[in-house]
């Protein structure tokens, strides 16, 4: 709100109120099953038939990552040479070995 008050409520009043995640078309289906403790809230969700599988969309934001050109064509080349193992991944994280002493 560095901007002042004014420009944040001017700028959210052009935005709509549900958040769009733009076209999932790509994105693979999660088919497993959720822990126990999350059923309650699963239960609760009403925005499940607002996900558009189908194709594009009105987007009034910037594109998420999985829109992009660029990794539409890396998840393409991950698929299709390393069946769908990051080759371009990034972790921010380093694997530490424990050893049993």
């Amino acid at each position: 709100m560095h901007h002042g008050k004014e420009k944040i409520n001017e700028e959210y009043k052009s935005r709509p109120d549900e958040f769009d995640y733009g076209s999932l078309r790509r994105i693979p289906t999660f088919k497993g099953s959720h822990p126990k403790v999350m059923d309650d809230f699963r239960s609760t969700l009403s925005w499940k038939n607002k996900l558009n599988y189908s194709g594009k969309s009105m987007l009034n934001r910037d594109k998420m990552k999985h829109e992009r050109l660029k990794y539409q064509l890396i998840t393409f080349l991950e698929n299709l040479f390393n069946g769908g193992k990051d080759i371009i991944g990034y972790t921010n994280w380093n694997k530490v070995k424990i050893s049993d002493k």
